[in-house]
């Protein structure tokens, strides 16, 4: 039992005596560049336009339903309202919580049904309170939806001769 143990303790020791910098970057590696116990994302998503405005740019939703074999585009511009007045306020809480922000648009996008998808307004709002409920305090005053465009396709099976 005592054997087995050992190298538990080798690799605990390891880690303690050399830095936490060393083993995520060996992790990150071992797993094929995905981040783990950090952000994976360093930048924000967003650019400061002043006066507290957020411009997330264009956001390009793809879903697919292996059901009906429905794939649907959603394609849209976003600006965000937020309650920080100068950059700098607004640069630290983006660096921090910029992507909870797009993440959380993402969520409600795809958790609306169809005809809720196709109102620009109420999907702004829809954004806006759970951006706010999801960090316990107002962040998001307005989000500004534009440019909505949605196309669905449907996947053609493919089609497979038997074989001799």
């Amino acid at each position: 039992m005592f054997v087995a143990l050992v190298p538990c303790f080798l690799i605990g020791g390891l880690a303690s005596f050399s830095g936490e910098r060393h083993w995520t970057r060996w992790l990150d590696r071992l797993n094929g560049g995905i981040s783990l116990g950090k952000a994976s994302r360093s930048s924000s998503p967003a650019v400061w336009k002043g006066d507290g405005i957020a411009d997330f740019g264009t956001i390009k939703l793809l879903e697919y339903d292996p059901v009906t074999r429905v794939s649907t585009a959603v394609q849209f511009k976003m600006e965000a309202v937020t309650v920080f007045p100068d950059q700098r306020q607004y640069d630290a809480f983006m660096s921090r919580l910029g992507h909870t922000i797009q993440d959380e648009l993402l969520v409600t996008v795809r958790s609306s049904a169809a005809a809720e998808r196709r109102n620009e307004e109420y999907l702004g709002k829809k954004v806006v309170t759970r951006v706010n409920r999801l960090l316990g305090h107002e962040v998001l005053r307005e989000v500004r939806i534009t440019d909505l465009s949605i196309a669905e396709f449907v996947s053609v099976p493919e089609e497979r001769t038997s074989g001799p």
